[in-house]
């Protein structure tokens, strides 16, 4: 690896651990409790926008246009949208038979915690973190995934009460995080296939009284989170090329074979 390329690895994670550290940040000031607009969702928004922002402008610093293309903005949003539907179908149904519908639902709640959770951890750590260093700056993937999953997973131990807990949540959030950046670079590097895996399921913690806001929830739980695991690794195995960086020798190479699915 070139000088060029540890600086700008360094730059990466900097980058991330200020996005990480963002909220911290903002309490430290007193922020928390400045609203932007007066409409909540959109100040939801405007805040997750701040949240994003160091890794967002480091990355479009440090790559230019190259940027645009490792965010997955760009790709499908349909696609993504057909995937994460047709591999959360069995989750759903599961959920459905084994559990309550949450008579506490609330849509802003949902709205945070689900799409805008969704849509911007994927944006943070799968794209511009984990993307930037395997798609671009040339890592191997395991070394790139497990950083990726090690700060993804210790940012969610907000979700233990105890040792037990905190195990699970760092195991069941470090496979979805190198899950979730193996469909992403799978999938032509396309931002919306995780994101949208990442919110049904997040969805599904809302909507149906799975467990109580741990990364748990039980056998159960465990059963329907790996049958949407295992449909989305079949259909990834079956229309999609070997995953390859995006950049250097192998940049002629970067578009996949048609995958079959077209939208």
């Amino acid at each position: 690896m070139s000088t060029n390329q540890i600086l700008k690895s360094l730059a990466v994670f900097a980058s991330v651990l200020l996005s990480y550290n963002f909220w911290n940040i903002v309490s430290y000031f007193s922020l928390d409790s400045v609203q932007i607009v007066t409409n909540p969702y959109l100040d939801s928004f405007l805040f997750n926008c701040l949240w994003a922002a160091p890794v967002v402008i480091t990355s479009f610093l440090l790559f230019g246009k190259e940027a645009l293309e490792i965010s997955g903005i760009m790709r499908s949003p349909l696609k993504g949208l057909f995937i994460g539907l047709t591999c959360c179908v069995p989750l759903f149904i599961i959920f459905a038979f084994a559990f309550p519908m949450n008579e506490n639902f609330n849509p802003f709640y949902v709205f945070q915690n689900s799409l805008l959770s969704g849509f911007f951890e994927e944006l943070i750590f799968r794209t511009f973190f984990f993307g930037a260093l395997y798609g671009l700056l040339r890592w191997r993937f395991w070394p790139a995934v497990l950083l990726n999953a090690a700060i993804f997973s210790y940012g969610h131990l907000y979700q233990a009460h105890d040792f037990l807990s905190s195990f699970l949540t760092i195991f069941v959030t470090s496979i979805g995080a190198i899950w979730f950046a193996w469909l992403y670079i799978r999938w032509n590097y396309s931002i919306w296939v995780p994101m949208v895996l990442h919110t049904l399921m997040n969805l599904s913690w809302h909507l149906f009284s799975v467990a109580d806001g741990t990364a748990g929830g039980g056998v159960i739980s465990y059963v329907a989170r790996a049958s949407v695991i295992a449909v989305s690794i079949y259909l990834t195995l079956k229309y999609t090329p070997p995953m390859k960086p995006i950049t250097g020798e192998e940049e002629s190479e970067k578009k996949p074979e048609k995958l079959g699915l077209s939208f």
